[in-house]
């Protein structure tokens, strides 16, 4: 008789000694001096390299591959064709790398070598007037509220596809013998990774060892490893040594399990006091469920790409109805960092405050007011103010800048960010500061909080101000960091980190940080020129004063 598991009584929180402290990461120092090996670092005794091109056109085959071409290359041992892809295999990347270069490849593009950015567009663009849509919520009747408002609001919105572009390339050291496979891969999905690997080689999942290396860069690419993984196990089973086979960074550019391309349509009624008594909420772009799981959605319904818009949308309006009409492309999409809140609440918050000028508000006071009746409002309320205290939102910024405001709840954490800003004649756009309050329940560690914060403003500044993944013919324009530009050390703002922790749950840090971004800088974008911003990246955008 199985004996039942033992009750351990944790910790109360007025007992914790290190929960809640400053601690240093112990990792730093290796990161710093090279010493720590990344999944591309790896090296096995016997191991050989590969390089490889997948076709340009996702859902594309490979029709050719002359290798007499590139035979007598020094180093390379063979080449390895796949229905979509080729590799080749030499004794060092570099030697790969040169002759997958020379190498004369054909390539049928499928069905989709017409399909461009602007042909997408039109595609979304008519879901937003599409009859039929999943509902992710719905209270009240919005027809007839918005047939009582005293005022309508009307807005339509749209980002782009992003890539993740991870400092480290995709790659997967792989070594096949027998029945017996083993890899050194970077994944945020080590049981995906077994299995994905098993599936190839066609061996049990009990026969492969997985050796989860250190990520140079994640932001939810690494968890999706069904296309890295399974082109490294087959080349080193077909090899029969163990062969670490590297991406290019135009490779991993233009292969990625991009952040989908979304447009949103909103339209409200405000009542006499100016707040929305109708708000209907409609969104129209890629799923990323439909990509990755064939559409497998709880209810029918696909409620990922709405969220914010559902059971964690902090406003509470009488007659609300938020939608989605799937629009899937041939281009693959995926997980990007605050997934579907990095699109909503961009969306969401500079409605918000289309709202609160139309009703001739205050942002920070009117979300004030339209909080006050949410379950959770002293959460939100708490992270709000202190944001606002924190920026100075009450006395007038220094000469020249302006300041916005945007609020959200991700990964069950209550976060508000103030941007501050300032316009040049010319239209070029400083970001001075940005003020992020959150509450996350329990705080682990203060300093790794304030570090993902940094970290999180970063990446959705560099994806507000740069980010676009275009398609021409088929295939992605951008191929290297020429071309999808990051954010540079100069424009990084000062982040100062507001933690007001109320304890009793546990939220995540790494993610909310990134929604809050572009909707604040929007925000006081309008505050400075009278411009509102509705497509992103901002470098597509006349920011001069109106």
């Amino acid at each position: 008789m199985i004996a039942p598991p033992k009750t351990v009584a944790l910790k109360a929180p007025a007992d914790w000694k290190l929960i809640g402290t400053r601690r240093k990461r112990l990792d730093v120092a290796d990161k710093i001096n090279g010493q720590t090996v990344y999944a591309i670092d790896v090296r096995v005794p016997g191991m050989l390299c590969a390089a490889l091109a997948q076709c340009p056109v996702f859902g594309g085959k490979l029709k050719s591959a002359d290798e007499a071409a590139i035979a007598g290359r020094p180093g390379v041992r063979r080449v390895v064709r796949f229905d979509d892809a080729v590799a080749v295999v030499a004794d060092t990347w570099w030697q790969a790398k040169k002759a997958l270069d020379a190498l004369p490849v054909a390539w049928d593009d499928g069905q989709h070598g017409t399909v461009s950015s602007a042909s997408i567009a039109d595609y979304l663009s008519a879901g937003l007037d599409a009859a039929e849509a999943g509902v992710g919520r719905q209270q009240g009747d919005v027809a007839a509220g918005l047939a009582q408002c005293r005022r309508r609001v009307a807005a339509d919105y749209r980002v782009p596809y992003l890539a993740h572009a991870t400092l480290e390339p995709q790659n997967c050291t792989a070594h096949v013998v027998g029945d017996k496979v083993e890899i050194w891969v970077p994944t945020q999905h080590g049981e995906s990774a077994l299995s994905v690997a098993a599936t190839t080689a066609g061996v049990p999942p009990r026969n492969v060892v997985v050796h989860k290396m250190m990520l140079g860069g994640g932001f939810g690419r690494r968890g999706i490893v069904q296309d890295f993984i399974p082109h490294a196990v087959r080349i080193a089973k077909e090899i029969g040594r163990p062969v670490k086979t590297i991406w290019s960074r135009q490779e991993d550019m233009r292969h990625d399990y991009y952040r989908p391309t979304v447009m949103a349509r909103m339209t409200a009624g405000l009542d006499e006091a100016g707040l929305p008594n109708a708000w209907h909420v409609r969104l129209s772009g890629n799923s990323v469920l439909h990509t990755l799981f064939a559409g497998n959605f709880m209810g029918g319904v696909d409620r990922q790409v709405q969220e914010g818009f559902t059971d964690d949308m902090p406003y509470d309006v009488p007659n609300y109805r938020a939608d989605f009409v799937e629009r899937n492309t041939h281009v693959p999409v995926g997980f990007w960092r605050s997934v579907s809140h990095s699109q909503n609440c961009f969306f969401k918050e500079s409605f918000v405050d289309e709202m609160a000028h139309a009703a001739g508000r205050d942002p920070y006071d009117y979300r004030r007011t339209l909080i006050a009746s949410h379950p959770q409002a002293q959460k939100f309320r708490a992270v709000l103010d202190a944001a606002a205290k924190g920026a100075g939102w009450g006395a007038p910024p220094p000469q020249g800048r302006f300041r916005g405001i945007a609020l959200e709840q991700v990964d069950n954490t209550f976060i508000a960010g103030v941007a501050e800003i300032s316009i040049a004649h010319d239209g070029g756009l400083a970001v001075h500061r940005f003020v992020c309050a959150l509450d996350s329940g329990h705080v682990v560690n203060p300093l790794t909080v304030e570090m993902q914060v940094e970290g999180g403003i970063a990446f959705g500044l560099t994806a507000a101000l740069h980010g676009e993944i275009s398609i021409k013919d088929g295939r992605v324009e951008q191929s290297n960091f020429h071309d999808y530009e990051m954010l540079r050390l100069a424009r990084m703002p000062r982040v100062e980190t507001i933690m007001v922790p109320s304890g009793g749950f546990w939220g995540g840090i790494g993610e909310p940080p990134v929604a809050i971004v572009a909707p604040a800088i929007c925000n006081a974008i309008f505050a400075a020129t009278g411009r509102r911003i509705r497509s992103l990246p901002l470098k597509n955008q006349d920011l001069r004063k109106t």
